[in-house]
């Protein structure tokens, strides 16, 4: 038991979350209000702008954290709107049909559940976004949900 203690502090003090990629064109938000939503329901796994909490880094936590934010960010990215977003059409769909955010999300981040009141908002603001500020077209540069089985 002496001998795993010290083996498993080390592995958990090496291990850190993944940080984020730059910026390269954020998304023109129509409103404030829609931009808050966003970020607070969306931006951890849809931008560059991830809030990685300390538990992210434990190894058994990691690998799905990351996969589950890789894929998000494949499949609509508010960090990278100078690149094609094929997938962002779904968006106000995922919505409003509860599928986003997702369960697991707002299990732990309680601040991305969304009322009502709150997806309609939120779904039709970002709808008035994309007509505003389409992102280019073009396809996927990504495999999304490859890894979650999503």
């Amino acid at each position: 038991m002496r001998l795993i203690f010290p083996f498993i502090a080390l592995s958990l003090l090496g291990c850190r979350p993944d940080s984020n990629p730059p910026v390269t064109q954020e998304i023109q938000w129509v409103d404030a209000e829609t931009e808050a939503l966003a970020r607070r329901a969306c931006y951890d796994c849809h931008s560059n702008e991830t809030e990685w909490k300390a538990m992210h880094a434990l190894p058994f936590i990691k690998g799905w954290v990351t996969g589950h934010v890789l894929d998000g960010r494949c499949a609509l990215n508010f960090s990278e709107w100078d690149q094609p977003q094929p997938l962002a059409t779904h968006a106000t769909g995922d919505i409003m049909s509860g599928r986003m955010p997702l369960e697991a999300y707002v299990k732990h981040r309680k601040q991305g559940r969304l009322t009502l009141e709150e997806r309609i908002t939120l779904a039709e603001g970002l709808a008035r976004t994309m007509a505003n500020d389409p992102p280019p077209s073009g396809g996927l540069k990504c495999s999304p949900y490859a890894d979650t089985g999503l």
